[in-house]
């Protein structure tokens, strides 16, 4: 525990966060974004990820009315969300969100 005022340094919050990560994934939910959020605000690169998760998300929501089963819809949406990480300049984070594709 650390008083209010404490100015703690970055990254304070990772093992937590990565912790919680790792048992939603162990129930075999991926985690396509893991943002702190430390301070309250969102920088221009976390809030453009946050962006793309909602229309990955919306995406995915679409496809499974139009597809049997839930798979088709969340690769539907990774490809989504693969298309506008490289729009936006992250060909890295899209080759990592292709992978979590399944089926």
């Amino acid at each position: 525990m650390v008083s209010g005022d404490c100015a703690l340094p970055t990254g304070f919050d990772a093992p937590p966060r990565n912790a919680a990560q790792a048992a939603v994934e162990n129930v075999g939910v991926p985690v396509i974004a893991n943002i702190s959020g430390w301070g309250g605000n969102l920088n221009e690169n976390e809030l453009q990820i946050v962006k793309i998760c909602e229309a990955a998300t919306r995406g995915a929501e679409k496809a499974a009315l139009r597809r049997e089963g839930h798979v088709g819809g969340w690769n539907d949406a990774i490809d989504v969300a693969t298309v506008l990480l490289k729009d936006l300049g992250y060909p890295t984070q899209a080759r990592e969100i292709q992978k979590r594709k399944k089926g």
